[in-house]
């Protein structure tokens, strides 16, 4: 399980309980390089978050990926994702909130499923 960051930015104790569970569940958790970065009300730029998302898509180690948290940041980076290399490396999508707005584009552009 991919974990990205590609809207705001989160409170790390909540974070790390989080993937707590996740590795609990039995799930590899893989974190995205800069998962952790803040930019104003956002969790880094527009390309650091875009960039972690891509190169999450191509981590072959990984299956699913999930968004940290919500927010608005996720469609700043909807319209920079290269939904042909998604389409080439298929990967479940997780997220909530914002995050839908990322989510829809990446069912309706690439044709994968993702969780809401």
């Amino acid at each position: 399980m991919g974990v990205v960051a590609p809207s705001s930015p989160f409170d790390q104790e909540e974070f790390r309980t989080g993937i707590s569970i996740l590795e609990e569940m039995g799930f590899h958790v893989v974190l995205g390089s800069r998962v952790f970065e803040r930019n104003g009300h956002l969790a880094g730029t527009d390309t650091q978050r875009l960039s972690d998302l891509t190169h999450m898509v191509k981590n072959e180690d990984v299956a699913a990926i999930m968004a940290a948290r919500g927010g608005f940041g996720s469609l700043r980076v909807a319209g920079g994702l290269d939904y042909d290399l998604l389409r080439r490396n298929p990967k479940s999508f997780v997220g909530f909130s914002d995050v839908t707005v990322l989510l829809t584009a990446i069912t309706c552009r690439s044709s994968i499923i993702t969780f809401r």
